[in-house]
């Protein structure tokens, strides 16, 4: 092991400071599907390349195995996903998600791996659509608990081609959720622990007719890695809106910061949408009385 924890330490020194991410155009997104591995670093945050906690030998090894000849793989094998990259300055990528499939492919010697190049949101872009914006309210929407579906009612899967790039099912009725957001002057706003390009997200609910504000992607990764970034866009936020709902499965969450007023709702499964929109209708009727 001591010739990668040597190009592991090398790698870690040379772009710990040195780098920083920059946006792929929609080209190399859509193109690049395997780059050299010597274009591909390891990310300097990821507890992989940290000392203390490092690299798990045997999940390498493991993945050596399956993605060697004799690993006798699947196709649905995850040895065989491709390791998730964001473009960097000044030169190649950064992992994001896949350093221990990079460790097997370099141990092996291979000359290329698999990638797929995205562009998670960054603190420029969250600071640009908020001041793109009219709005003093907000709603968030955790998509990974709240719009993605395995089973239930979902809206109906896309059509081809779109079904092949976008696989992700959505919860039925969100679409229309989302238009009565937006008729009622509400900003739109996703998180999500998946590391798809902001793009990405934006495209996919276009597909189904709805528009979203904006998308902040890998969101559990952003005060793990870098808190000053994560205070900062928490900041941005709270002066930009007055009122604010959190969405969840079975609850709604009213906060009101100017008012100084915070309130908690049930949501029925059953007639989830239609709680949501009449909660909304009688709060705004109460917000006019007063």
């Amino acid at each position: 092991m001591a010739d990668f924890e040597k190009k592991l330490a090398e790698e870690v020194e040379k772009y710990n400071s040195l780098s920083f991410p920059v946006k792929a155009n929609i080209f190399e997104r859509a193109i690049i599907r395997r780059v050299p591995i010597a274009k591909v670093h390891p990310n300097p945050n990821d507890e992989f390349c940290k000392p203390n906690v490092g690299p798990n030998y045997s999940i390498i090894s493991d993945y050596i195995y399956r993605i060697g000849n004799g690993g006798g793989f699947v196709q649905t094998d995850s040895a065989m996903n491709s390791i998730i990259v964001e473009k960097i300055h000044p030169n190649g990528y950064m992992i994001l998600n896949g350093h221990h499939r990079w460790a097997a492919y370099y141990k092996l010697g291979r000359k290329y791996v698999p990638v797929k190049v995205v562009n998670l949101t960054s603190q420029e872009d969250v600071e640009r659509l908020l001041k793109a914006s009219v709005h003093n309210k907000r709603v968030l929407f955790d998509f990974d608990q709240v719009i993605f579906r395995e089973s239930g009612e979902m809206e109906n899967e896309l059509l081809f081609p779109f079904n092949r790039i976008y696989t992700e099912r959505i919860r039925k009725g969100i679409p229309a959720l989302f238009h009565f957001f937006a008729s009622e002057g509400y900003d739109i706003w996703l998180f999500t622990e998946r590391l798809h390009s902001l793009e990405y997200m934006k495209n996919l609910f276009k597909l189904y007719h709805a528009e979203i504000t904006g998308v902040i992607t890998g969101d559990k990764r952003i005060p793990k890695l870098n808190p000053a970034v994560a205070k900062s866009i928490d900041d941005m936020f709270h002066n930009k809106y007055e009122l604010t709902l959190h969405i969840y499965n079975d609850k709604l969450y009213w906060v009101d910061r100017t008012a100084k007023v915070s309130k908690a709702f049930d949501l029925e499964d059953a007639n989830w949408s239609t709680t949501i929109k009449n909660i909304i209708g009688e709060m705004g009727k109460d917000a006019k009385e007063d």
